[in-house]
């Protein structure tokens, strides 16, 4: 799935996949926003709710996001109001799931299990499409765009709270995914005004990204994570690497057979991957980083899937 334009004249060129390759944008069903969404590897918090940990799922189709359960993928409830084709996914050490809701330009907290918000934080940027949280409970989103129509920026909500600040990556125009690694540095994925795959990273404590050169760039750009050594990228598959400074070098590349994509893909506990099935009316369950076929599958009934997360959990 491709980052979409609200409309005719809105940066027909930008494509960032989650379930296909680079090429020309698709329109969405449910009303032409760009797609794209970032989350974060994280695992289990112990003893943390009654229905043990839950799968969400965003649906642009339908305005809604679902939640499942990890273990036996039984739809435990919906969020079916308030929100206007949710993107981005993600979770904080507390179990609290945030929606990038993309068409509204806002990001909204939920409790563990809830269906009606705890907060909702305004963006300056227009459509936010993806999200990470810290350890210490900082809120990342990205912005496709700038409310001008311009390039667009990440945005940083100290503490989940308040006005956010802004922080922009020199080889980026348009922003996708974003995910934090374990020192609290934060990783973004985009595309540069040429529409050629872009990384950058912003260094914990630092007011500005710095760009990542990559020895094999992806072609297409799904979400990007942290997978505790490695920053994994979602293409047609998921490419692992290391980076040094401001060089990246590709160390691994991970196939999950029978996938809509590598592009949509969420680390919930070392040694799994969770991923879309083909037709996207599945979430694989697979081995990682050695891929393959699916361990187990569980059915979801989303009719525009665009981003997951898992709660209850905690940061690597």
């Amino acid at each position: 799935m491709h980052l979409r334009p609200i409309l005719a004249s809105a940066f027909i060129a930008a494509a960032f996949a989650l379930t296909g390759c680079g090429g020309a944008t698709t329109p969405s069903a449910a009303g032409n926003i760009p797609a794209i969404a970032a989350l974060r590897p994280q695992i289990r918090l112990p003893g943390a709710g009654s229905m043990g940990r839950l799968i969400y799922v965003s649906d642009a189709g339908t305005n809604t996001v679902s939640f499942y359960t990890y273990r036996g993928g039984k739809l435990e409830g919906s969020i079916t109001s308030g929100l206007s084709e949710p993107q981005g996914l993600c979770s904080d050490p507390k179990g609290n799931v945030w929606v990038a809701n993309t068409a509204e330009s806002d990001v909204v907290e939920y409790a563990y299990g809830a269906t009606t918000p705890k907060q909702t934080l305004a963006t300056t940027g227009q459509y936010p499409a993806g999200c990470s949280v810290d350890k210490n409970g900082d809120v990342a989103v990205s912005d496709i765009l700038s409310t001008s129509g311009g390039e667009g920026n990440v945005e940083i909500f100290k503490g989940g709270k308040g006005s956010a600040t802004s922080v922009t990556c020199p080889n980026l125009s348009h922003y996708g995914g974003v995910a934090y690694d374990n020192k609290g540095n934060l990783f973004v994925t985009g595309e540069n005004a040429t529409d050629a795959f872009g990384l950058c990273e912003v260094p914990n404590g630092k007011t500005g990204g710095e760009a990542i050169r990559l020895n094999t760039p992806p072609e297409s750009t799904g979400n990007v994570q942290w997978d505790g050594t490695y920053v994994a990228i979602g293409d047609a598959t998921i490419e692992r690497f290391l980076i040094r400074g401001t060089k990246g070098s590709l160390k691994r590349t991970v196939t999950l057979n029978g996938t809509s994509s590598g592009g949509m893909f969420l680390l919930p506990s070392r040694g799994r991957v969770l991923s879309f099935e083909s037709g996207e009316q599945g979430i694989g369950f697979f081995k990682y980083p050695a891929g393959g076929n699916a361990l187990k599958t569980i059915s979801i009934v989303e009719s525009e899937p665009i981003g997951f997360t898992v709660s209850p959990m905690r940061v690597l």
